[in-house]
């Protein structure tokens, strides 16, 4: 009976949560670990504190932006917004493969920061208005559960491709982030 009851939740979850889901894990499995960008500020700097200082600015770029994500998802549509921060994502990683030029590597935590900000109060958002009050846990459940998932296979494959092709490896995983904006903005989620 429990293994029924589950199959019935599951089919009534819209179908819109069913698609961005499959986005989302898109954008997980190219979200890498903001720990390639501190090991990869070590790297090139050659000074541990010069990353941690890089850190710190991507965690004050984060702070600032979660709170006026809020306020902006009451005018603006939470789908419209998770994109933009899927889109910031992948710029922030495109930066990186060019990090050997200091500016480029700055960017790419600052960015890396807003994007964090603005993904994880919008994804949030965007769930609970697809899912209704009902089905909201069982959403969170299975979004965080997949979605974790396809972060641990990519944060696994980025190590080996950075192992063969250096910073530059982190171009394939900013052209994913971009592609899954890209589909979210324009994908049909009936919100």
């Amino acid at each position: 009976k429990v293994r029924k009851t589950e199959k019935r939740n599951l089919e009534k979850l819209p179908e819109g949560f069913w698609k961005f889901l499959a986005v989302a894990s898109l954008f997980g499995f190219s979200s890498v670990s903001f720990m390639f960008l501190i090991a990869v500020a070590e790297k090139l700097t050659g000074s541990r504190l010069e990353a941690v200082v890089f850190y710190l600015v991507l965690n004050v770029a984060y702070v600032v932006t979660a709170y006026p994500t809020g306020v902006i998802l009451d005018k603006i549509a939470a789908q419209k917004v998770t994109a933009f921060g899927y889109l910031i994502l992948g710029i922030s990683l495109l930066c990186l493969s060019f990090g050997e030029l200091p500016p480029f590597l700055a960017v790419s935590f600052i960015l890396y920061g807003v994007a964090s900000g603005v993904t994880d109060t919008a994804q949030r958002v965007l769930i609970a208005k697809i899912t209704g009050k009902e089905k909201r846990g069982l959403a969170y459940g299975l979004f965080h559960g997949i979605t974790g998932g396809a972060v641990i296979i990519g944060n696994v494959i980025a190590g080996k491709f950075w192992n063969v092709l250096g910073i530059q490896a982190f171009s394939f995983f900013g052209i994913t982030a971009v592609l899954s904006g890209l589909l979210l903005r324009f994908c049909k989620l009936k919100v």
